[in-house]
């Protein structure tokens, strides 16, 4: 069987010009005649297909919740994801420079990180380096769909909220992976004798981190308000582990100036760890202002600094 026919056995449609799926199967980098002209009409014709079906399924939603829900179905990562699933991506004519894979979580990146903090696993260190050029093609990935979303569809109102938001918290996780980076590269250095109270304290910090994490990541994908209204909250938490951990610091330096090397290293981990805790209170922001179109009232909760 041949390449465009096993194609159309797994969409399950037979196309009377094989040409077209020839065309739509080939990717810019091929060359001229590629599939941009066909993903340009594509693009429109599935919009108004997704358009129609929402408003008849959904005939009590508002024009929002409408809006959402379709930003949320026609999007560059959701077909993506889509055509992996059916495997159509091995059927994808690319040039021989292209990138074809996908980057990993971001979330996954931090718990490696935070892995490689507690283990002093050196593997896992050269793991997330190398994962961080991947986290990085894909933010500028996602950067390119929102470009081509504000000058092909020009979105106002809701829309633009979403694009605007949508591109906020990609920044977001870009930054979460460029601090899983140097975190790992800070391990290095330190010894495997660290004492206990120091490695507990900084774990309980990093779980705390990497399951605001998860979470901020579940409640943008269930268009969650209350969730992120709690995430938002538990920003204290954060500052208040961050605080025990910078103290068992000062006591790990205090016990002897000869670790003072070793406690700039860990005041640099704490420090960044508590850093993508910010990244995703701002991520839990941006989805609230998706959300609702306002912005959370009050100041960012903030936790006690421990008297020395």
């Amino acid at each position: 069987m041949g390449v465009l026919q096993e194609c159309q056995r797994i969409l399950g449609y037979q196309f009377q010009d094989v040409s077209l799926l020839q065309k739509a199967l080939r990717h810019r980098s091929v060359g001229e005649d590629n599939n941009e002209r066909l993903e340009f009409l594509g693009d429109a014709v599935l919009g108004i297909i997704i358009t129609h079906d929402l408003y008849k399924q959904y005939p009590s939603r508002r024009e929002g919740d409408l809006s959402r829900l379709r930003s949320m179905l026609v999007n560059g990562l959701v077909l993506s994801e889509l055509a992996i699933a059916l495997s159509l991506d091995r059927f994808l004519e690319m040039g021989s420079g292209e990138e074809k894979t996908r980057s990993e979580r971001k979330a996954s990146m931090l718990a490696d990180a935070m892995e490689a903090v507690i283990k002093l696993d050196k593997e896992s260190v050269d793991k997330i380096v190398k994962n961080d050029s991947k986290i990085n093609a894909l933010r500028s990935a996602i950067d390119n769909q929102i470009t081509t979303v504000l000058v092909k569809r020009a979105p106002m109102a809701v829309d633009l909220r979403i694009t605007i938001s949508t591109m906020k918290i990609s920044h977001d996780l870009e930054r979460i992976g460029d601090l899983a980076k140097s975190v790992a590269k800070k391990v290095t250095p330190l010894p495997i004798d660290l004492p206990d109270e120091l490695v507990n304290s900084l774990r309980r910090l990093g779980d705390l981190v990497q399951k605001q994490l998860k979470d901020v990541l579940d409640a943008y994908l269930n268009n969650s308000k209350d969730k992120a209204i709690e995430i938002w909250r538990k920003d204290e938490q954060v500052d208040d582990l961050t605080n025990l951990a910078m103290n068992e610091v000062a006591n790990y330096l205090q016990k002897d100036k000869k670790n003072l090397e070793m406690a700039t290293h860990l005041l640099f981990v704490t420090k960044n760890i508590e850093r993508a805790g910010d990244h995703i209170t701002n991520i839990a922001e941006s989805l609230y202002y998706l959300i609702e179109g306002e912005y959370l009232e009050g100041a960012r909760p903030k936790g006690k600094p421990i008297d020395s």
